[in-house]
């Protein structure tokens, strides 16, 4: 066996028996310092990831597809005055294409810590049932985001006002012009599946109406559903 080929074995024998100490020696930690080895780098990943998400001037694009059906009378003219919901009974399916922007970074006290976020936004729907056929428009955003130290999952409430047109046709209790006005509150859940990917689902409520440009003012209220991605940037 030549010079090198001695010093080279030597030094293969030296680093697998300190890889052996090693090993022993973490074994003869016990299963709790395991445990500890395990779950740091998973902490550390929730950690960062945490802090991407809810980063102030974090850009994302969002996509939701929402489906509305239960008419309900209008939860604020209601106070006012005792109504019905719009005896068409409308029914909407809705795609909501948003450009967002995280406007702050999370603050404020115990469970209500948390962060604003804007958006603004393209929508489309297909009236399903109903005097008209569709709606499209757009509009901008508001999200409030209850956001706890490294939670992937988020509650939120959220307000859209938008601008649009549809096909209005004069009948009776619909739509007496195209040009349309329509709002929506939402209330749901946000999860992180990673740092760039999110989904979120929430329950909806969906205003249209002439905003009183027409008389009389017949709109319509409908509660439903909505499930969405966003992806950062």
């Amino acid at each position: 066996m030549s010079q090198v080929e001695r010093i080279f074995s030597q030094g293969a024998v030296a680093a697998l028996l300190g890889v052996a100490a090693i090993l022993g020696e973490l074994g003869a930690t016990g299963t709790a310092c395991a445990g500890e080895l395990a779950v740091a780098p998973a902490a550390k990943i929730v950690a960062e990831d945490s802090e991407t998400t809810w980063r102030r001037g974090q850009w994302a694009l969002g996509l939701e597809s929402a489906y509305v059906y239960h008419t309900i009378p209008n939860p604020i003219l209601n106070v006012f005055a005792t109504r019905t919901g719009n005896p068409l009974h409308y029914r909407l399916l809705t795609e909501t294409l948003s450009l967002r922007l995280q406007l702050t970074s999370p603050a404020g006290p115990s469970l209500l810590r948390g962060c604003f976020e804007g958006s603004a936004f393209l929508t489309g729907s297909v009236i399903v049932r109903g005097a008209e056929s569709y709606f499209v428009g757009a509009g901008l955003g508001l999200r409030y985001y209850f956001v706890q130290p490294r939670a992937r999952l988020a509650p939120y409430v959220e307000a859209r006002g938008a601008f649009g047109q549809t096909d209005s046709r004069g009948y009776f209790e619909a739509q007496q012009q195209d040009l349309t006005f329509s709002y929506q509150f939402s209330a749901g859940l946000r999860y992180e599946v990673n740092r760039r990917w999110s989904v979120t689902a929430s329950a909806t409520h969906q205003h249209i109406s002439n905003a009183y440009l027409t008389h009389p003012n017949y709109g319509f209220d409908v509660l439903g559903f909505s499930l969405g991605v966003i992806r950062r940037f």
